[in-house]
């Protein structure tokens, strides 16, 4: 590719069962899926759902041989990425798509984590907002019972009921 010199690129060549086949794991050996146009519509669209489904977020990309080629909405809807013209691939043009492809898939995988952080965050914060109201609440009971306490002219059974609302008050924060 031109420009490239600063990026290594290894391509591997791998069939249509093959494609099928691979293994959906945390390493899975590839940054980009390029297609050929030779095969069906039908096939590509097949692959690319079986990728996108098992949480493959990598550019999967339509390669073609038609100048100024535009990928057919099934084919986008299913999750092809983008499509790129192989006459160009010596030219810079190429290089630029191509990297700018990969760059934006590399977005989309920090956005991805960025969301899943967060709504951990969001479930964290509603997690601490319910734990706040279950002290504070016994707490405001046992300031206002300790505060009824204080008063010089409170009859026995009240000073009971109020000692009672405290330790049961300290019991459901425990």
């Amino acid at each position: 590719l031109s420009n490239s010199h600063s990026y290594k690129f290894d391509f591997e060549c791998i069939n249509i069962k093959e494609a099928e086949n691979i293994k959906f794991n945390n390493q899975f050996p590839f940054d980009a899926v390029l297609l050929d146009e030779k095969i069906s519509p039908t096939t590509i669209m097949r692959i690319t759902k079986l990728y996108r489904a098992n949480g493959l977020n990598i550019p999967i990309l339509l390669l073609s041989r038609v100048s100024e080629a535009r990928l057919p909405s099934k084919l986008q809807q299913a999750g092809v990425d983008d499509i790129l013209n192989i006459a160009e691939m010596n030219t810079p043009v190429f290089w630029w798509s191509f990297m700018s492809i990969i760059k934006q898939a590399e977005l989309r995988k920090k956005v991805d984590k960025f969301d899943v952080v967060q709504h951990r965050l969001q479930h964290i914060s509603n997690l601490l907002s319910s734990v706040v109201h279950d002290i504070s609440n016994p707490l405001n009971i046992i300031r206002l019972a300790v505060f009824n306490l204080t008063k010089n002219n409170i009859d026995n059974e009240k000073r009971d009921l109020f000692f009672a609302s405290i330790i049961e008050n300290i019991e459901r924060i425990q």
